[in-house]
């Protein structure tokens, strides 16, 4: 099975803290990888280098067939290229707050990929109703729930048919009472076989959900497999000991 993403040796500073250290990894089409760690570890950073919103100092990322060498100085509409294969999904939702919900996940098919806006809507309708909000298509973002809006977030991901989707942290700045929802949509998802890299600190669910599990430390891969390896049988010291301290809270 041929990779959707891969990427090969990353390297990021900011001044002279080195945040990544020289990471690898591949993630096959339709698989799951999911990212934990420590705060500070260097999860957020690799994903903005995944999809180019950060510019790494070496390595490169391949996304499908675009590949970027960042060693030699990529051209920027290279850089579009390979961006406009990923789609993202932050933490604090990025929705325009003068857009409907129908607008914010239609907005990039007409912006970016020219579509009638006809069309468009009729597309982020679909995507809305596969996140269960097709009722909510003419509401603005104030007039949604923080997971209401995650999950507009993740339609307009969706719309734009990725080859990989990129989480950040997507149900941190959640009350706990709205992370199932934001969960249970990205479990559909998962299941239509959708390629995607998840960085979370929802254990359990990663546990569920991924296919692979990547544990990070200090801007390095410490442990990396089968969640149930990694998660259930960890074989570094430094993993067992996150793993533990996350038990306990």
């Amino acid at each position: 099975m041929s990779a959707d993403c891969t990427v090969r040796d990353i390297h990021k500073s900011f001044g002279e803290k080195e945040i990544l250290t020289g990471v690898s990894f591949e993630v096959e089409h339709g698989g799951i990888l999911a990212i934990i760690g420590p705060s500070g570890s260097g999860k957020t950073t690799l994903l903005r280098c995944i999809n180019a919103l950060e510019t790494p100092d070496s390595g490169t990322v391949t996304i499908g067939d675009r590949v970027l060498d960042y060693g030699s100085h990529p051209r920027h509409r290279d850089i579009l290229a390979l961006r406009r294969r990923t789609a993202m999904v932050f933490q604090d939702y990025n929705l325009f707050r003068n857009k409907t919900a129908i607008d914010n996940v239609s907005e990039g098919l007409v912006v970016v990929e020219g579509k009638d806006r006809k069309v468009a809507k009729d597309e982020a309708l679909a995507r809305l109703d596969q996140v269960g909000l097709a009722d909510f298509a003419d509401r603005y973002p104030a007039q949604l729930s923080g997971g209401q809006q995650q999950r507009v977030s993740i339609a307009r991901a969706l719309a734009l048919r990725p080859d990989v989707i990129l989480f950040d942290e997507p149900t941190s700045a959640l009350d706990p009472e709205l992370v199932g929802d934001v969960l249970e949509a990205i479990k559909d998802i998962a299941s239509e076989g959708v390629t995607m890299i998840l960085v979370t600190h929802e254990i359990r669910f990663a546990r569920h959900v991924a296919s692979d599990v990547i544990f990070m430390d200090a801007g390095a891969i410490v442990e990396q497999g089968a969640p149930a390896a990694v998660i259930d049988h960890p074989a570094n010291d430094r993993t067992r000991d996150f793993l533990r301290r996350i038990d306990e809270k």
